[in-house]
């Protein structure tokens, strides 16, 4: 089974300082198209619409600095909370089997503790930084011939979710700052979810 998402959307941004301190919002709307392609000896595929909303806030800023030798300590702190819906939709592989309008939602925290230093003209920040996923991923109907069964898509998804952490010792060369950093790390949230909030469709069951 493959599942594709492509997402379209806009958005308003907001950044700012003060003093060693900087803050980046972000928030978006936009459409999804959605796309699965399965065996219809499974449940077959399918081709429906979505819609996205979500907000994007990041700040830190340098908790200290040596004066003479070119290099302190930083922090950044950054949160993610996307909601995505998407509409009812037909299952190619089973004549009359329908998914109903579900609702998923994301959150993801990263926190980062930096050592910026200058070295001659160029600027390195070796940072140490954990991410942590969370959500919600709502309950699938599945219906067909005037009967319906709803089971907990949690029990498909969650555990992976809650059990996913990042953690990593990582260089940047030329810090990431603004709105620019914002939109790198919130590219990368929207690339985890789109790995961990795919779309799951049942096979039917003796009920049904």
């Amino acid at each position: 089974t493959e599942t594709r998402i492509r997402s379209y959307f806009v958005g308003l941004g907001l950044t700012g300082e003060r003093g060693r301190f900087s803050y980046d919002a972000a928030i978006y709307a936009g459409r999804t198209h959605n796309k699965i392609n399965s065996p219809d000896t499974h449940t077959g595929s399918a081709d429906f619409d979505g819609q996205l909303l979500g907000v994007s806030l990041r700040g830190g800023g340098l908790l200290w600095q040596n004066p003479t030798a070119g290099y302190g300590i930083d922090l950044v702190m950054q949160g993610d909370y996307l909601r995505h819906t998407t509409e009812r939709h037909d299952l190619s592989g089973l004549a009359g089997g329908k998914i109903s309008e579900r609702t998923t939602t994301t959150t993801a925290l990263r926190v980062e503790m930096g050592l910026p230093m200058q070295m001659n003209d160029m600027s390195m920040r070796p940072y140490l930084a954990l991410t942590s996923f969370g959500g919600n991923p709502d309950e699938i109907t599945f219906s067909l011939g005037g009967a319906s069964t709803t089971f907990d898509a949690a029990d498909v998804v969650a555990a992976q979710i809650d059990q996913h952490h990042v953690f990593g010792l990582l260089l940047r060369v030329g810090p990431q700052l603004g709105l620019q950093g914002l939109i790198h790390e919130l590219s990368g949230f929207l690339h985890e979810i789109g790995r961990f909030f795919h779309h799951h469709t049942p096979t039917p069951g003796p009920g049904l």
